[in-house]
């Protein structure tokens, strides 16, 4: 088994390195501006009918500029409340599901993607769950095993119509909360059989009788009972009525999902997906469209199939609808039409032959769902000529299979969690089938987490942890589509859930600069072939590392994602070098591949884009220590290269980890009075004040500083002398700005230096400053939400709808003057959103440059 395994791993990296053809040099010299197949991508949500070709330029435009490689489209609802409850008086009521203006407005997307060089994708259903659509009826949609009971009393002969089973009825997502909602029962129904059951102590399966010979199609039972008391079951099957959600809003009530056991009906679903796409995007079909997504599972049940019966017998030799009447009989469980281990965990018991015949039944389902279902949707994309990009967890098969079949398995990952996992399943079969990108739906958000206070400072908690779990390629949840007028802002959300990604974010012309750090993360960890053995961590205890084996180096991203700091690392090695990674929370160790030759580090900055080379390392026992001095959420790549190169560019620099509070005698305080000109993200004009100090603007008196929401500009003249510290040989001069709320773009001398999206807000200007004057502007921008709480002190000018207390309230319908486009009834409302996650009371964030500003010589 372990020589198979150890081929295995060797196929996997000789076709790893045949896909892959990076080479150290080559990702070096992309290090500072990686290309952009290593860019994040994006969900890029259409909510129902609200989608213009202008905004879509917009949109595709902005992505290319910020730093995106691409997006992948889902055709959702109006406003995900409840996942379902559409938004009213819409402005293009006209522009339905697949109208003429939603193909139009696609090809359009198709050109200008191609155009600016981003990859395109779509879900593989209207809404995010699961594969289905409108052209799914109930005889093609998902089905579930129903009973109905009847007990009779033997030694006579009876004619007796059986009931027919109780039909299913969907109360799964949707629009639970209109006043004309009504849950989706199914109309169908088919007979399998019947079978009787008699009541005798030590009853065997064999001793079930099948009665369909005495039953005609009415359900009417002709039969001559046998001495004894019988439990006569009339077995059928039905339509779950299972649908995708959250749907655009014309198509609620008339879409379903496709039974995920049949061949022939999912062979239908992905034909009249891809051959209408392929008939109205043309050209970019395969070019620039290239791949379609399955989100995680949320379909429900499905425990039958046309021909489940005969299948199952042929994978597990025996008749399932007899056990299903021995267990439903001997456990005295309703079946309803729940039948499934997968989801009851009633459906349980300690006798062996249940615990098998449950087994079995789960297996079978997994085998079907595979067969029948996903491989079909991946033969038929090859076909095509696309790729399936799939979250395959969440439902009745296996996790570890579907991530196989999958040219792209996919994991996931919250903006709220503390430490991020990998799903096991996921990363040992793309180490074990050659998958060398694990995609990742990433930063999806609750309304907790990000109510328009996220940032990147935030995210870089999770980023870091999903890079160490081993996801290598990001999918941002979400940049929703905006075809408004851009004074309205900011517009249009994913109901309560998700990361605000937009070109109407505050920080959208700061956010290259994160979007940079996750592209040169996800460039070296894309390189060579993952560590096997990383697929075996606890999975209770937060990863502190990813590994990635080159033929040229072993690349480790470390993160701290603690609250103390960790000074040193140790990487263990062995004989002649062969570097191992230790893990510094669990104090275990992983080989990597043998290293001839004398060791040299070197750390590869994703941050700033710098590649440095340390000799702050040692070498004891069998173990080479590499400080890094990583305070809490900070991260490094720590690369041993298997010869010395020339790709570092100097010798390490001190890390940037001092605390302003502890200057070192050689620094100098930024005083005085600053200009400050305050640019609104809103459609308000910019204007200029001065203060005396730097302050929380959210603390002010002035409500156009205690509401702002935008950049604030400010500016001052810095002397340095000089004789100072800034001009000696090997010192640098350091710009500390101390507590800035949320990210500052530093300039000096009319030299744009950077973003600073990080604390702590450092940044060498050696190179940029000059004896006498020089003159300092820092823009700083916050979030949304100061002035989301602002608009809040006065009267709303449109209906509310639902209210979902803490979690934030909707917008029920566009209002008249919005949709006419004529001036807003209330002029103090600067902002225009569907879901508001804040009150008049709520309390304001932290906002602006406070200081205090230092220069340090170092």
């Amino acid at each position: 088994m372990l020589r198979k395994i150890l081929f295995s791993f060797l196929a996997f990296c000789i076709i790893n390195s045949a896909l892959c053809q990076e080479t150290l040099h080559s990702i070096a010299e992309k290090f500072t501006a990686p290309t952009m197949e290593y860019r994040p991508n994006v969900w890029w949500h259409w909510l129902g009918s609200n989608f213009t070709v202008q905004g879509i330029t917009k949109d595709l435009e902005a992505m290319a500029e910020s730093g995106i490689g691409g997006a992948c489209i889902f055709n959702i609802a109006s406003s995900v409340q409840e996942s379902h409850f559409p938004m009213e008086n819409l402005p293009f009521p006209n522009q339905t599901f697949r109208s003429p203006a939603y193909w139009n407005a696609m090809k359009h997307t198709m050109k200008e993607a191609q155009r600016l060089n981003l990859t395109m994708g779509l879900h593989g259903t209207p809404g995010y769950a699961t594969t289905g659509g409108p052209w799914i009826s109930e005889e093609r949609g998902m089905k579930a095993i129903i009973s109905s009971k009847t007990i009779i009393d033997g030694g006579r002969t009876v004619e007796i119509v059986l009931p027919k089973p109780e039909l299913p009825e969907y109360t799964g997502y949707d629009s639970r909360y209109l006043p004309d909602y009504h849950p989706h029962k199914a109309h169908l129904y088919w007979d399998i059989t019947v079978m009787a059951v008699p009541e005798k102590e030590n009853l065997t399966v064999d001793d079930i009788i099948e009665l369909r010979q005495f039953t005609d199609t009415s359900g009417t039972l002709r039969w001559d009972v046998p001495a004894g008391r019988w439990t006569v079951y009339r077995y059928g099957y039905a339509p779950t009525m299972a649908h995708p959600h959250p749907l655009p809003d014309d198509l609620i009530g008339k879409t379903l999902e496709v039974d995920k056991m049949s061949r022939k009906d999912n062979i239908y679903h992905w034909t009249e997906l891809l051959e209408p796409l392929k008939e109205n995007i043309g050209e970019y079909f395969g070019n620039t469209f290239k791949y379609i997504w399955i989100d995680s599972y949320e379909s429900g049940y499905q425990n039958w199939t046309e021909d489940f019966r005969e299948q199952f017998i042929r994978i597990k030799n025996y008749d399932v609808v007899r056990w299903i009447a021995f267990f439903q009989y001997k456990t005295g469980k309703d079946l309803e039409y729940r039948f499934n281990a997968w989801t009851n965990n009633e459906l349980t018991s300690d006798l062996p032959e249940f615990k098998r015949f449950l087994q079995d039944y789960n297996d079978v389902v997994n085998r079907l769902y595979m067969d029948n279902g996903f491989a079909v949707a991946r033969e038929m994309l090859h076909k095509y000529g696309l790729k399936l990009y799939w979250e395959p967890y969440g439902g009745p098969f296996s996790n570890y299979e579907g991530s196989a079949m999958a040219d792209v398995p996919a994991d996931e990952f919250w903006s709220s969690q503390k430490y991020v996992h990998n799903n096991p399943n996921t990363y040992s079969a793309a180490v074990q089938f050659g998958k060398r990108i694990v995609a990742a739906e990433a930063f999806t958000g609750t309304p907790s987490a990000s109510g328009y206070t996220e940032t990147p400072a935030f995210l870089k908690h999770t980023a870091d942890g999903g890079f160490s779990a081993g996801m290598n390629l990001y999918f941002l949840h979400h940049w929703v589509h905006q075809p408004f007028d851009d004074k309205y802002k900011p517009a249009l959300g994913m109901g309560w859930w998700g990361t605000h990604f937009s070109r109407y974010q505050t920080w959208y012309k700061e956010s290259k600069a994160f979007f940079t750090y996750l592209a040169r993360c996800q460039m070296l960890l894309q390189q060579g072939s993952p560590d096997p053995l990383l697929a075996h961590r606890d999975d209770e205890r937060p990863s502190c590392y990813s590994h990635r084996i080159m033929p040229e180096a072993d690349i480790y991203f470390v993160t701290n994602p603690f609250d103390e700091k960790l000074d040193r690392f140790a990487f263990p090695v062995n004989g002649d070098i062969s570097v191992q990674i230790w893990d510094a929370y669990t104090g275990k160790s992983s080989p990597a591949a043998r290293r001839p030759g004398d060791i040299s580090v070197q750390i590869w900055d994703a941050y700033t884009g710098k590649i440095y080379h340390t000799n702050d390392f040692e070498i004891t026992g069998d173990s080479v220590f590499v400080t890094l001095n990583l305070e809490k959420d900070h991260s490094a790549f720590v690369v041993f290269p298997l010869n010395k190169t020339h790709y570092a560019t100097a010798p390490i620099a001190p890390p940037f980890t001092k605390s302003s509070s502890s200057l070192p005698p050689a620094a100098q305080t930024i005083s005085g009075k600053w200009n400050v000109t305050f640019i609104p993200k809103t459609d308000e004009k910019p204007f200029t004040k001065t203060l005396e100090k730097l302050v929380d603007l959210s603390k002010e008196s002035d409500k156009r500083l205690k509401y702002f929401s935008g950049t604030a500009v400010y500016e001052n003249t810095v002397v340095i002398p000089a004789k100072a510290g800034a001009f000696k040989e090997n010192t640098r001069t350091v710009l500390d700005l101390g507590e800035v709320h949320d990210m500052a773009t530093v300039e000096i001398n009319g030299k744009e230096i950077g973003v600073l999206w990080f604390p702590p807000f450092k940044v060498d200007i050696t190179d940029c400053i000059k004896a006498g004057e020089n003159t300092l502007k820092i823009s700083v921008t916050n979030t949304w939400a100061n002035r989301l709480i602002g608009d809040e002190q006065y009267p709303a000018d449109f209906e509310w709808g639902t209210d979902r207390g803490a979690e934030g309230r909707a917008m029920k319908k566009f209002p008249d003057w919005f949709v006419k486009n004529t001036p807003r009834p209330e002029q103090h409302r600067k902002t225009f959103n569907i879901w508001y996650y804040y009150r008049k009371n709520s309390e304001l964030q932290p906002s602006g440059l406070l200081g205090h500003v230092n220069i340090l010589y170092e």
